[in-house]
């Protein structure tokens, strides 16, 4: 992706993504920028330019991880959506 702020449902309801790869330019990440875009099964990493992730950002995805390069300065509390609900997924900060 070649934007720096994805915004508000960005790319919600997405349709035929089956990956995601974040560029180091991606700064924020909006609310429910991926809702429902249960094709996402990769493995995410996120890289150290993000430094927000809005509620929902990621929820009904399907990632099987999420790796996070950097301790963004503000994420919300529910950005995965799925935080409490399944257990198998992992969620792993590398700083």
């Amino acid at each position: 992706l070649f934007r720096s702020d994805l915004g508000i449902m960005a790319f919600g309801n997405c349709e035929g993504f089956s990956s995601l790869t974040l560029g180091n330019q991606v700064t924020t990440i909006g609310a429910m920028a991926f809702n429902n875009c249960e094709g996402l099964k990769n493995n995410l990493f996120i890289p150290n330019s993000v430094t927000k992730i809005d509620i929902w950002a990621f929820r009904e995805t399907n990632f099987a991880s999420i790796s996070i390069d950097n301790t963004p300065d503000a994420i919300d509390g529910a950005a995965w959506g799925w935080e409490w609900t399944d257990p198998d997924r992992t969620v792993t900060w590398l700083r």
